[in-house]
């Protein structure tokens, strides 16, 4: 049996606990990249609009998974995933391809 698979499909998967917390952390990051800033004085910035945007990007759907492309999987939990990990950013080793 052949799968082709692409980086751009995407895909849905359940976060962990500490998967969350590592999706907090990218999310924050792509956040403060973009110009956005936590404090009320400063939110005069035109790009904050943009920037708060990045918190909606992974929304659950009614199980509880989250969809990203399969290269946004693999950017924001690549770095913390191994063969010897402790905590699992995934509910189970399964993702599913969304049509």
């Amino acid at each position: 049996m052949e799968v082709h698979v692409n980086l751009n499909d995407k895909v849905c998967v359940k976060l962990t606990a500490f998967g969350e917390a590592v999706l907090a952390q990218h999310m924050l990051t792509v956040y403060r990249s973009l110009g956005g800033v936590f404090d009320a004085r400063e939110n005069l910035n035109p790009r904050e609009d943009a920037a708060c945007s990045v918190f909606f990007a992974y929304p659950y759907d009614e199980n509880r998974y989250r969809t990203f492309r399969l290269y946004e999987l693999f950017a924001i939990f690549g770095n913390v995933m191994s063969l010897a990990t402790v905590h699992n950013p995934f509910c189970s080793g399964d993702f599913y391809v969304s049509g």
